[in-house]
């Protein structure tokens, strides 16, 4: 597993960038489910498994070698609001 921890300036609360692969995208997202269903703090809605750059260390790390459990979990700048 790769967790690339980032700030956001713009979204609230803490949240997972996930990558998309049909074959592997429940798999993909059962973390991401499990820290929110148990961390107020996560917002499950606000996770994203499609798009993005494809220059991030979380898509090319996929790419290459077809790790799927590589996440970038954002946080905002503006700490944690309910």
């Amino acid at each position: 597993m790769i967790l690339d921890l980032h700030s956001h300036s713009r979204k609230l609360g803490t949240f997972f960038y996930g990558n998309h692969s049909s074959e592997l995208d429940n798999l993909i997202k059962i973390l991401p489910m499990m820290v929110c269903k148990k961390d107020v703090r996560f917002d499950y809605h606000s996770n994203r498994f499609k798009g993005g750059s494809n220059l991030t260390a979380r898509n090319i790390l996929f790419d290459l070698h077809r790790i799927p459990f590589v996440y970038t979990v954002e946080s905002s700048f503006f700490g944690y609001q309910k």
